[in-house]
């Protein structure tokens, strides 16, 4: 669906999956904001390709948080060329596939994957023309971030799932 100009959503309850997924468009191609579970990747492939977004344009892919309703075809992306930014304290749920070994939630699991860009302080990514303000939010997760950019005339804010904690 898309919500404005250079922005889709791709993923979500909308379409039935859970964990919401987003496409902005910049000069260079796409960044996903979120990647929903690995069980919605032909629902998000199908939306790509229906706005058409080639896989192979998604540049990155940000996650709000490492679980795998976010996460969830990060893998499949980073072996599309994407580059896999997640929280620090969250990498070890993108490298191990799941929640960790003292986890009890042990059926959210995903395909594995090692991030690409580690986020540890508030900082500002520069993607393809986009400024995109990360701010570093232990809460949900303790490598929970939150996006924030200016898109056109908009204030976009992406916060996963930090005001569901």
């Amino acid at each position: 669906m898309q919500l404005r100009k250079r922005l889709f959503m791709i993923s979500g309850g909308t379409y039935g999956r859970l964990g919401n997924a987003y496409a902005i468009q910049h000069v260079r191609g796409y960044v996903l904001i979120d990647c929903s579970v690995p069980a919605a990747q032909e629902t998000i492939r199908k939306n790509l390709h229906y706005w058409g977004i080639p896989e192979n344009e998604i540049t990155h892919v940000l996650l709000t948080h490492g679980h795998d309703d976010h996460a969830g075809c990060a893998a499949y992306f980073q072996l599309k060329g994407a580059k896999v930014c997640v929280g620090s304290a969250d990498a070890h749920m993108l490298i191990n596939g799941n929640f960790g070994p003292d986890s009890p939630q042990t059926n959210h699991v995903m395909p594995a994957c090692c991030p690409d860009i580690l986020l540890e302080h508030d900082t500002v990514l520069d993607v393809g023309g986009l400024s995109i303000r990360v701010f570093t939010m232990r809460g949900h997760t303790d490598g929970s971030v939150i996006y924030y950019l200016h898109l056109d005339e908009d204030e976009v804010l992406f916060a996963g799932d930090m005001f569901f904690t």
